[in-house]
């Protein structure tokens, strides 16, 4: 396996749209399971930060940001990718999530408990990059 077998770009899906996480750049992953409760940090190769949700807020709507990786205590920087599509968080259960439905370049991603239906803005696939 050469390095550039784990790199991947997450996009959502909105209908036809594909929109790429607010921050303008791929993320490298480091991963041996793709599905279930293996976790991994989403990295980002512009600044080798990881995708780290704010505060270690454990609510609904909390946002997410870019953040140096932690050794420890780290719930919050650690994510796992379902079978159906969403990208979960250890230290809450929920899922990134496009804030508002917002299908607009630049829109706000946060968290936000797991919806049934009427979920495109929750739902994510992993496209091996260019």
């Amino acid at each position: 396996m050469n390095k550039d077998d784990n790199i991947y770009i997450f996009l959502i899906t909105l209908s036809v749209l594909f929109l790429y996480l607010t921050i303008e750049t791929s993320f490298s992953i480091q991963i041996t399971h793709v599905y279930g409760e293996s976790y991994f940090f989403i990295k980002s190769k512009l600044n080798g930060m990881v995708l780290d949700i704010a505060g270690e807020n454990a609510s609904a709507g909390a946002g997410v940001n870019m953040y140096p990786q932690k050794p420890t205590n780290n719930d919050n920087q650690l994510w796992s990718f379902t079978s159906d599509g969403f990208i979960k968080s250890k230290l809450n259960g929920m899922v990134l999530d496009i804030a508002g439905e917002n299908a607009s370049a630049g829109a706000g991603v946060n968290m936000y408990p797991q919806k049934p239906t009427n979920n495109d803005n929750q739902l994510w696939e992993r496209v091996p990059a260019p």
